[in-house]
């Protein structure tokens, strides 16, 4: 997966070398998790995630409130706000919330119901650097 620096060039982040923290299927975590690592959730989450790396919600997974972190790929059942540099819904997901995200990816058969925003402000072409020509040369045809 390729990020972009402040002066767009590529960075490379490799999720596989910061090791995972599981959350079994029949777990129930009410609270905030904060970690490094990668999360695997195949129980429960209530309560606020935040990680610098990659969180993923499996199909037996479901989360409920604010998850932060580089990257969030969903399979399960998430309600509340996601913010993530990129953010992946797989088929058969439900996503009820507010999404902020510079990349947002719906595979087929994945459910939101919510927002989305861009995490980052899209800066405007600056002045007479339009490409697109004097507007006043444009006729209409009757």
């Amino acid at each position: 997966m390729a990020l972009f620096s402040k002066d767009d060039r590529a960075v490379e982040v490799d999720f596989t070398s910061k090791g995972v923290t599981t959350i079994s299927q029949g777990t129930v975590i009410t609270g905030d998790i904060d970690t490094q690592c990668n999360l695997h959730v195949d129980g429960k989450i209530i309560g606020d995630t935040t990680s610098s790396s990659l969180v993923t919600i499996s199909t037996h997974g479901e989360v409920e409130g604010k998850v932060v972190a580089s990257k969030i790929i969903i399979s399960g059942i998430f309600k509340g706000e996601l913010e993530a540099d990129s953010v992946e819904l797989l088929a058969n997901s439900i996503v009820q919330g507010d999404i902020t995200s510079d990349r947002l990816v719906m595979e087929d058969g994945a459910n939101f119901e919510g927002s989305k925003k861009r995490k980052k402000k899209v800066e405007a072409l600056p002045a007479g650097d339009d490409n697109l020509g004097d507007l006043d040369d444009l006729k209409m045809d009757d």
